[in-house]
């Protein structure tokens, strides 16, 4: 598969992937994330679920519960990941993340206890600083309140090791910088069972 660059992913790659799901309903908590992609051919996209169907548009979103904003080399590096793996069925995993997705209360929670803007910065093969930021109720790209650093190498390592996220930082692959609580606190308000 070629590797997609961003418009062509969010434009039509994910439209067309979201139509494949049309057994599938979702549910409507009135939630928007917004998707920004900084750089050469980048852009704004809002995903939402409306009448039980996931949907992707261009644009700003009214009032995003999440943000993620990512540079140009970060999504690139994404998608040579990915690869031919974007072309699979996703409806299991689909159907799994309806199971998963938060209830009202638990939108509720996000908004009220999670503040600020988590970072992770890749540093590839080639010495490049990439970086994906996901903001809770809005977005600081350029000063988050935690940083998350590793390589391109690192990651590469501990993909083909299976090495979970805490493993991982036990083993210094991952290094946190700045408040250390807004990544626990995410990781339990986002994973905590329903």
């Amino acid at each position: 598969m070629p590797q997609l660059k961003p418009q062509e992913f969010f434009n039509k790659w994910v439209p067309e992937k979201l139509k494949s799901l049309s057994d599938i309903t979702f549910p409507d908590l009135g939630v928007e994330m917004q998707v920004m992609v900084i750089g050469p051919g980048g852009g704004e996209w809002v995903l939402k679920s409306a009448s039980g169907k996931p949907q992707v548009t261009a644009g700003k979103a009214g009032n995003a519960l999440i943000t993620m904003a990512t540079t140009t080399g970060a999504f690139d590096l994404f998608m040579k990941r990915a690869g031919d793996q974007l072309d699979q069925d996703f409806s299991k995993q689909a159907k799994m993340m309806t199971k998963m997705a938060p209830d009202q209360e638990k939108v509720n929670m996000i908004r009220e206890q999670l503040q600020g803007t988590m970072k992770f910065t890749i540093t590839t093969n080639d010495g490049q600083e990439e970086s994906v930021a996901v903001g809770f109720n809005g977005i600081d790209f350029d000063s988050p309140r935690c940083t998350i650093k590793t390589t391109e190498a690192e990651l590469n390592e501990m993909r083909e090791m299976n090495m979970p996220p805490q493993q991982a930082f036990m083993a210094g692959k991952i290094r946190l910088e700045g408040d250390m609580s807004l990544a626990m606190q995410a990781g339990m308000l986002l994973m905590a069972p329903q």
